[in-house]
């Protein structure tokens, strides 16, 4: 896998991410399991961004445990920020 990422290669990775993501989610939600089809896509995207974000900053900077760290952090952050909304709650 090359560390320079295209346009082209962006939204493929993205695309394809999105596709396994929703029908491993689909079928996690039709058997009723807790993280269903929305949350299944979410952490299949953030696992993606996070490793693109290592390919361009590898590329970048030369300094792959930096790239690494980077795209942890974010990919944590983000789930993070998901976690905390606040939830409707049916009374």
């Amino acid at each position: 896998m090359p560390f320079t990422v295209t346009w082209t290669d962006l939204g493929v990775r993205i695309a394809c991410t999105l596709i396994a993501g929703a029908l491993i989610g689909y079928n996690r939600s039709e058997y009723g399991h807790a993280a269903g089809l929305c949350t299944t896509i979410l952490v299949c995207l953030a696992a993606s961004v996070a490793m693109l974000q290592v390919n361009y900053l590898v590329a970048l900077s030369g300094r792959s445990l930096l790239a690494m760290v980077a795209a942890l952090a974010t990919l944590f952050l983000w789930m993070f920020l998901n976690e905390t909304k606040p939830e409707k709650y049916e009374d």
